[in-house]
């Protein structure tokens, strides 16, 4: 399977650095999860982004935001050749209060 540079810990420090609350999800209250979809050629580029689950409140748009901006993968592999791979990424928001 593809990976974030870094593994898991450094995902979440990119998200803790990058990640805007919107204005609007923040005055509703609106927290939970992004689904985006997207894919990992084979050299670890994303592309072709899109919300399959979201939630609206400017959520949705800040989460492809944060999958656009993201640093390329280590691509995927089958028999050591690197593959594309299309991969749904759960992104987490927490409204503060």
């Amino acid at each position: 399977m593809p990976a974030f540079p870094g593994g898991s810990e450094a995902f979440q420090k990119f998200l803790r650095k990058e990640l805007k609350y919107p204005d609007e999800a923040l005055r509703k209250g609106v927290s939970g999860r992004v689904f985006v979809r997207f894919v990992i050629t084979d050299e670890g580029r994303i592309r072709d982004a899109e919300v399959v689950k979201g939630l609206g409140s400017g959520l949705d748009e800040e989460a492809l935001r944060l999958v656009r901006i993201m640093p390329w993968w280590t691509p995927g592999r089958v028999n050591g050749q690197p593959v594309w791979v299309s991969y749904t990424l759960p992104i987490i928001f927490r409204a503060l209060e």
